[in-house]
């Protein structure tokens, strides 16, 4: 009996572990036939993988065979089927191209690659991904066309491929995307016109199609897009009327066709029609007749810009009923009659709390400003009323409006002064009242605004010191008071000049400054551009002007500068445009401005200036330069119509006699050194055999550096003894080849005794005697020697340096090249060098 049992229970065992078995076999065939899916959709990812060349973060680096392509970052899967169903790497600045093997990819839904840096095309692949639904590649470097097959994902709602350089057309084919709710296209190159079919999107809610080069009419079937909230093709070539069918979409939120050709009228029931409109922005175009009053109507609206276009008439009156109203941009339009009351609309606008910006710059309003404006919201930052015909003075109560931070009314018919309320602007930026009839003085408490960094009050009649009314602005960029009748010495705590100032515009020019300019000037290290002209400046332009490196723009014409100009001027690398005509400037013009490679405007006319004009760089144009009026001018480009130079050039020698006494003798050295100018003979250098440079065999003019070959050739006579037309320079040898070869080695054997002095040469044979010579690394090395010999030595050694040092002068200005010649103050830089070193 208990063997029948045992024998049972190992039946029971058996059964098991076969139940056991063949589990497992099914387990491994089930995980075999999965690891086999799998296998497709690994490939494909390590493929996607292997067209990105850049992966600076490293994202990828999970991407290898140690793990699950499950596991891989970015890589979502399903936990079914084990399929990849979403891939997410935005923003990883990836670099490559799209693989088309991620088309294998076919159970994916989800792709976010956006913000990265994929070029090259998109694949025609991605249409074999049926199951796809949000693919987002916006924000990289994508060229190409739009995929035609992207229609055959019938389950996408979502499309980004904004910012990229998309070109070609709209796929027609993508209208069958019933289920298409978003579609991102703006800022690419598209072009063509917007196909009719993307009127059976019926489920599409979001149109963005700004920033391409579309072109055409809009196709009235874009009207039967019932859901659409979200419409913008701004800043494209589109042209005609738009469909009454769009103004009927009751759906439509956020409206913007902004930039493009469109014209014709707003509908009169346009409130009715857009009861949700939150946006309507149709500036830029050539839309006409009047603004429709059911344009209040519109309770939600928070943006109205309708500016840059031929709209006229009167503002309607009851724009206050647009509660929510954040922005008002009417600017650049017909609107107004040039008379009173034109403004009257102002005073509804107070019932508008959220108001923030009011553009009506560039209209036809006119009358005078409505007090109430200080009545206006307290959110209010920005005011722009210039180029309208509005008069009277300028009302109190702005300074309540205390969040502005630009006031721009320029170009007006103000009158009287600015109110001194207006310091209580904390916030103010940017003050612009040019161009107006505005007097008195320039209230000095404008600049207890700290924050204010613009000011223009320029074209008007202010009078008064500058100085007084400026002193304190501390934080100022711009400044602009020309055309006033302001006076006053410009001192150096004018606009803080004693200290590093952040002024990088002024413009003072016609006023009645008078006084020097300060050379504290010189510490606006950031100036850009700097207008004096037309005043009463006098005394020289200060050069420490030249330290101000960002200037572009420097005009001081029509004042009584004296004095040269400043050759530090050449140190402004940057400079575009320079006028100094018309004061009393003397001198010769500085060479180095023909070097400044941005100078397109140089007018030195009506001064009194002499000497030779350059010819390169801005000197090479006629029509940029200008130097009439200055009867001492010679040479020059021939346009410029001025005599020729007549060229002297005068030797004069002087001789420099150092006597250094040591132990009893004396050594004498004899520097030359060739003084050269030019005067008015005819006579002069150019023609002398042997000291004339090469080019000058050639027909060139004199110039400087035919100056520096001269003085080398003389300076290689005076301590060789030998004429450049020694007999003895035959066969190519010349005088400057002839102290080439020998130096330094052979440099005792080419001196002149008669410079060196016969002494040097005798106390040179004792040393040579007592102790012997070596060469080395060039230099006659004389051994230690002891008492009087050893002091011989060092003074024969000093005597040697200095000659060879003068040899090397003599050689590197007379090489045969202009341009490898050594510049005229390093020549006086290396012989004072010499000489310090031999007294030493």
């Amino acid at each position: 009996m208990a063997f029948k049992s045992s024998l049972a229970l190992a039946n029971i065992v058996l059964l098991l572990l076969v139940l056991v078995a063949m589990n497992l076999s099914l387990n491994n065939a089930s995980s075999s036939k999965h690891r086999f899916r799998n296998v497709t959709d690994r490939m494909a990812l390590l493929e996607f993988k292997h067209k990105i060349f850049d992966d600076p973060y490293g994202v990828l680096i999970t991407w290898n065979h140690s793990k699950h392509h499950c596991q891989w970052q970015g890589v979502t899967c399903d936990t079914k089927h084990g399929r990849v169903t979403a891939l997410t790497l935005p923003g990883k600045s990836l670099s490559g191209s799209i693989s088309p093997h991620i088309g294998n990819l076919s159970f994916i839904k989800l792709i976010h690659l956006e913000e990265n840096r994929f070029h090259g095309g998109i694949p025609q692949e991605v249409g074999c991904l049926f199951r796809l639904t949000y693919f987002n590649l916006s924000s990289n470097k994508l060229s190409g066309e739009i995929p035609v097959n992207l229609s055959h994902c019938r389950q996408m709602k979502t499309i980004g491929l904004f910012m990229n350089g998309l070109q070609g057309k709209i796929p027609i084919e993508l209208g069958s995307l019933e289920k298409l709710e978003l579609l991102y296209l703006y800022t690419n190159s598209l072009t063509g016109e917007i196909p009719s079919s993307i009127g059976n999107l019926s489920s599409l809610s979001v149109l963005s199609l700004s920033y391409n080069n579309l072109e055409g009419n809009l196709p009235s079937e874009l009207g039967f897009l019932a859901n659409l909230s979200f419409f913008t093709i701004g800043v494209n070539n589109l042209s005609g009327a738009i469909p009454q069918s769009i103004y009927n979409n009751s759906a439509i939120k956020f409206f913007s066709i902004t930039s493009n050709l469109f014209h014709g009228n707003l509908p009169a029931d346009i409130g009715s029609k857009l009861p949700n409109l939150q946006i309507l922005e149709i500036s830029i175009n050539k839309f006409h007749g009047n603004i429709p009053t059911s344009i209040a109507n519109l309770s939600n609206l928070k943006i109205l810009e309708v500016s840059e276009n031929k709209f006229e008439g009167q503002v309607p009156g009851n724009l206050g009923k647009l509660s929510n109203l954040e922005m008002l941009n009417i600017e650049t339009n017909l609107l107004g009659s040039r008379t009173s009351g034109d403004l009257s609309f102002i005073a509804s606008l107070t019932n508008c709390s959220y108001l923030k910006i009011l553009a009506l710059d560039e209209n036809n309003f006119g009358g005078e400003l409505p007090n109430l404006i200080g009545n206006l919201s307290s959110k209010l930052t920005k005011i722009y009323m210039g180029s309208n015909h509005i008069s009277g003075a300028i009302p109190g109560g702005i300074e309540r409006l205390v969040s502005l931070f630009i006031l721009s009314m320029p170009n007006n018919s103000f009158t009287g002064v600015v109110p001194s309320d207006l310091n209580q602007l904390q916030n103010l930026q940017y003050l612009n009242l040019g161009d107006n009839m505005l007097t008195g003085k320039i209230p000095s408490n404008l600049c207890n605004i700290t924050s204010l960094f613009g000011l223009d009050l320029s074209s008007n009649s202010f009078g008064g010191d500058v100085t007084q009314s400026l002193q304190n602005c501390q934080n100022l960029k711009e400044l602009y008071i020309s055309q006033n009748n302001l006076s006053g010495v410009i001192s150096p705590q004018s606009f803080r000049m004693s200290s590093s100032s952040s002024l990088v515009y002024v413009d003072l020019s016609h006023n009645s400054m008078t006084g020097t300019l300060p050379v504290e000037v010189g510490k606006l290290t950031n100036l850009n551009i700097f207008v004096v002209s037309y005043n009463k400046f006098l005394g020289e332009i200060p050069s420490a002007l030249g330290g101000c490196s960002g200037l572009e723009y420097l005009s001081m014409e029509a004042n009584f500068f004296q004095g040269s100009i400043p050759p530090t001027f050449v140190s402004l690398k940057g400079l575009q445009y320079l006028d100094l005509s018309s004061n009393k400037l003397t001198g010769e013009i500085p060479r180095g401005l023909q070097n400044l490679t941005f100078l397109k405007y140089l007018n030195l006319s009506f001064n009194d200036l002499e000497g030779e004009i350059p010819t390169d760089g801005v000197f090479g144009n006629a029509s940029g330069v200008s130097v009439v009026g200055n009867s001492k001018l010679c040479g020059g480009i021939p346009e410029l119509q001025l005599p020729k130079c007549i060229i002297q050039r005068k030797r004069k020698k002087n001789h420099l006699v150092i006597i250094v006494t040591s132990t009893g003798f004396a050594v004498t050295l004899i520097f030359t050194a060739l003084m050269l100018g030019s005067t008015n003979s005819t006579a002069g250098i150019k023609g002398t055999i042997g000291y004339a440079a090469p080019e000058y065999g050639m027909g060139l003019e004199a110039s400087t550096e035919g100056d520096v070959y001269s003085f080398g050739i003389l300076l290689l006579e005076m301590f060789t003894g030998r004429r450049p037309t020694d007999d003895a320079f035959v066969d190519g040898l010349d005088l400057h080849n002839y102290v080439k070869r020998a130096l330094p080695e052979h440099v005792w054997e080419i001196v002149d005794h008669s410079v060196s002095s016969t002494e040097v040469h005798e106390n040179r044979e004792i040393v040579d005697g007592a102790s012997g010579t070596e060469v080395h690394n060039g230099k006659r090395v004389v051994e230690k020697t002891k008492g009087k010999n050893r002091n011989l030595s060092n003074e024969i050694n000093n005597v040697q340096t200095c000659l060879i040092s003068i040899f090397r002068v003599g050689l590197g200005c007379s090489e045969k090249s202009p341009k490898d010649r050594m510049h005229t103050k390093e020549v006086a830089r290396q012989l004072y060098l010499i000489r310090q070193a031999f007294l030493s």
